[in-house]
């Protein structure tokens, strides 16, 4: 973002110097008042560009929808799990990204067997996608006596 602002602001001063130039030496100051509209038009183009990219900054932006689909795979596709229930997902800087799963787990399996499977969970999707470096895993149990309109979390 750094870089693409002092790009813009060096291109302005390029065509402010070129313009005022042509200008002088063809004898025709409505020249500098088109340099100005032209130095306008970039800052606003620039600022409409700027300020996405800060509201995804400041708001969290989510992984893609193809990577998504490729951890709702790998989750569901562990012998434990009978379904992936929410996938939440933030960067916390260009490199690192925090995923947050809420996972129903199978009704029959003991504490130790849930807590196997979701290190196992994390290790495979630590070890598919580089760049996730945080997985929150929260666990879901099962329960054909609730109302399934209700829903609970452990």
């Amino acid at each position: 973002m750094v870089l693409f602002e002092d790009s813009a602001a060096v291109a302005g001063l390029l065509i402010a110097a070129l313009f005022l130039y042509l200008s002088h030496h063809l004898n025709k100051p409505y020249l500098d008042g088109v340099a100005s509209l032209l130095i306008g038009v970039i800052l606003i183009i620039v600022s409409l560009i700027l300020a996405r990219e800060s509201r995804s900054l400041l708001m969290g932006e989510g992984i893609r929808a193809d990577t998504r689909r490729r951890i709702r795979k790998v989750v569901e596709s562990d012998k434990a799990v009978l379904s992936l229930m929410h996938l939440l997902s933030t960067y916390q800087s260009p490199e690192e990204i925090l995923v947050m799963l809420i996972i129903e787990f199978k009704p029959d399996l003991t504490t130790a067997d849930i807590d196997k499977a979701i290190d196992r969970i994390r290790g495979e999707i630590k070890k598919e996608f580089g760049r996730i470096r945080f997985v929150i895993i929260q666990p879901d149990a099962f329960d054909d006596k609730v109302d399934p309109d209700v829903q609970t979390y452990i």
